[in-house]
């Protein structure tokens, strides 16, 4: 399962807002203007009790609108209880946190009784899977809820393939649903043999199966050679899952490279390595048309986390490094947390910096991703908080000029609450400096020139 890793860092870097460059494409007018899809300040959502009493720890968020979005987790309250958790923003005001309660036989105090995805197709109406810790040996069970015209459902069981282990241990991490009475997921299960295997869990008005996700021939070198993170379904029948496979026989430690499995009209093919490149995985996957899908992942995924791009045109996938530059000179250790495509060439994702340098996005307009920026923090002083201890989960994008980010921060030792940022296009400016015979150009929202120069005229 993709890990939340909220890194303690040695360092804090200075949120850089502006971009700098030397002008070498000839004249320049003094200044031009564009728009640019800006996050504003971080917001913390106040726990329910208080944070000496209650932690959240959001871990999916899905938004209809600009205004109008639900995050999932789980909460953990003083006495060391789990429940999942929903909480939604109404016409831009977040609060209405809703504990659920986990079936009988589940274990009350199970770290992961928890939320991981959610899919919603209209204000109050969403489905969200996660999984929860049963009493019977301590396994692991998936779980789905639904909510209706803004009221949670009871927390029902997903079963797991016909060939689940009789011990079961088996959960659900990524849901996609196309329509509103069709949602595909995608998890873990053991077999009756005991392997570790790739399951997609299917929804059809209400009624959840599940089966098996077959890797591609020769992929059996052990039990954890495929797995699938990620899922997205741009139409009923037409899903990609992304995760990773080792589809060679080298038994040697990370040797998998990322990989995707395809449902077309109905039916899934196997999953087959999308690169060459081992060491390498898919963290989420998203797909605004068949076809055409963008997701985020990691070089060295098990150590360093080198964040790597991927982008999908027909059935060909092309990779590369994004380049952090100035704003993140920490690429190491920089985790993507998710990607969100509300159109075709027009993405979000965000994820968290290395060396304590906080959170960042990264944004595609119109085919062309931008270089990554920092996710601004708006931190309390009244707790004992920095950058470093910011953690950026999930994004939902409900139209290529809105998006919401949501995540968490170190309240305390013990605590986490939820933060989220919401991005709206802004006109960046662009404005022409000089300093004797140098020139350089500022882009921003309010740009200003360094020290030294003044505005071109």
């Amino acid at each position: 399962m993709r890990q939340l890793r909220a890194r303690k860092r040695a360092s804090v870097a200075g949120i850089l807002a502006i971009a700098l460059a030397t002008v070498l494409f000839g004249s320049l007018p003094a200044s031009s203007a564009s728009s640019v899809l800006t996050f504003g300040n971080g917001v913390i959502i106040p726990t329910p009790g208080g944070i000496a009493t209650n932690s959240v720890l959001p871990i999916a968020i899905s938004c209809v609108n600009a205004t109008n979005c639900t995050a999932v987790g789980k909460l953990t309250n003083s006495a060391g209880e789990v429940s999942p958790v929903a909480f939604t923003e109404s016409n831009g005001r977040w609060g209405n946190f809703t504990s659920l309660t986990l079936p009988a036989g589940s274990v009350a105090t199970g770290v992961v009784n928890e939320l991981e995805a959610v899919s919603c197709f209209s204000i109050g109406n969403c489905v969200a899977v996660g999984r929860y810790v049963n009493a019977e040996g301590g396994q692991t069970t998936a779980m789905a809820v639904t909510e209706v015209n803004g009221t949670w459902g009871p927390v029902a069981t997903v079963p797991q393939p016909s060939n689940g282990n009789a011990d079961p241990s088996y959960w659900l991490s990524s849901l996609s649903c196309p329509t509103t009475t069709n949602c595909s997921a995608v998890g873990t299960y053991f077999t009756t043999t005991g392997a570790l295997t790739v399951m997609v869990a299917t929804d059809v008005a209400g009624v959840w199966s599940a089966t098996a996700l077959a890797p591609v021939t020769g992929d059996v070198v052990d039990s954890s050679d495929a797995v699938v993170w990620s899922i997205s379904c741009p139409a009923v029948g037409s899903c990609v899952a992304g995760g990773a496979t080792d589809a060679s026989t080298n038994t040697a430690a990370n040797s998998e490279s990322s990989a995707v499995a395809v449902e077309s009209s109905g039916t899934w093919g196997t999953i087959a390595p999308v690169t060459a490149a081992t060491n390498t995985m898919f963290y989420d996957v998203s797909c605004p048309a068949v076809g055409a899908c963008a997701a985020i992942g990691a070089s060295d995924p098990s150590d360093s986390d080198s964040p790597l791009l991927y982008t999908e045109s027909g059935s060909s996938w092309t990779v590369r490094t994004p380049t952090f530059g100035a704003a993140n000179p920490h690429a190491v250790y920089t985790e993507f947390g998710s990607i969100s495509c509300p159109s075709v060439g027009n993405c979000v994702a965000v994820g968290t910096t290395g060396a304590g340098d906080g959170v960042f996005s990264l944004v595609e307009r119109a085919g062309v991703w931008a270089a990554p920026t920092h996710l601004p923090t708006n931190l309390p002083t009244a707790l004992p908080l920095s950058v470093a201890d910011t953690v950026v989960t999930g994004v939902a994008c409900s139209s290529p000029s809105s998006c919401t980010a949501s995540g968490f921060i170190d309240a305390s030792d013990t605590t986490t609450e939820a933060v989220v940022w919401t991005a709206t296009l802004k006109t960046e400016t662009t404005l022409v400096c000089v300093k004797g015979k140098h020139t350089t150009r500022v882009t921003a929202v309010s740009p200003k020139c360094p020290a030294g120069y003044k505005p071109k005229k």
